[in-house]
């Protein structure tokens, strides 16, 4: 992770007893790649961004189809280029392939 980034954020609610259940949350950045669909498989995802090919796990109950572009939110990139934690964020329906 670069020095000049913080890591995330911790909410606190400030109405809450000290020590209860739910009085803070974890508010963790991310950035968003977008990426062409190469595969579906049975709880994966072949995508292709600008920084090479990669798979994502995938359990969702929308099917994607090769050529579509999704959203991919992740936390940095490995020193390989390929991101760090991906998970789809969404399916990017204003672009085209």
């Amino acid at each position: 992770m670069e020095p000049e980034r913080a890591e995330g954020l911790v909410a606190i609610n400030l109405h809450s007893t000290v020590g209860a259940r739910g009085c803070k949350a974890k508010i963790k950045t991310h950035d968003t790649v977008d990426c062409i669909v190469l595969e579906q498989a049975a709880e994966t995802l072949l995508l292709r961004s600008f920084r090479g090919i990669f798979r994502v796990q995938w359990r969702g109950a929308r099917s994607y189809r090769p050529g579509q572009i999704v959203a991919v939110a992740h936390e940095g990139y490995y020193p390989s280029g390929l991101p760090r934690f991906p998970r789809v964020a969404r399916l990017r329906q204003d672009l085209a392939a």
